[in-house]
């Protein structure tokens, strides 16, 4: 739901630009839909977050549907094994934030999820074709928040934008 909220967004966002008929209303309409479904998104982010663990197999299958949904390609490249449940949840809440990050911002045509061993430590890796953009967060959750969760698992967040696009 809270890809499908995103994904809302995004599109009222798109009918705002688009719409030729009586475009103020369709604007007024557009940024009451963007409203409601920010908050709404948000009230969704908590009560998941206090009702249950995630599932990184089903954060990538449902970032590669609200990307797909957005008009973006997406690529996910599996991991070939069985993952710890802390490791499996804190890299299914790096998806979730990824997969926002890439349909609100990024401006991508296409983005690769993918994940590997390396010398015994898992890797997931986010890579699109956007606009890059800053690498540190500007609120609460983002990028700031999703640091702190994987540092507080025992990992490592690393990000690098560029004019190629940007990679976490």
């Amino acid at each position: 739901l809270g890809h499908t909220l995103s994904v809302m967004v995004v599109k009222a966002q798109a009918v705002r630009r688009l719409v030729e008929r009586d475009p103020q209303a369709a604007a007024a309409h557009a940024s009451d839909i963007e409203r409601i479904g920010r908050d709404a998104l948000v009230d969704v982010r908590r009560a998941v977050d206090a009702m249950r663990s995630l599932s990184l197999c089903d954060e990538l299958e449902g970032a590669r549907q609200a990307l797909d949904a957005a008009g973006i390609r997406a690529e996910v490249v599996p991991f070939p094994g069985r993952l710890p449940e802390p490791v499996d949840e804190t890299l299914a809440w790096v998806v979730r934030e990824s997969a926002t990050n890439v349909i609100r911002h990024s401006g991508a045509a296409q983005a690769r999820f993918a994940l590997s061993d390396i010398d015994g430590d898992v890797e997931l890796s986010v890579v699109d074709d956007g606009v890059g953009g800053s690498v540190h967060g500007t609120r609460e959750g983002g990028l700031d928040g999703l640091r702190r969760r994987v540092a507080a698992a025992g990992g490592r967040l690393d990000l690098d934008a560029g004019p190629e696009g940007f990679r976490l």
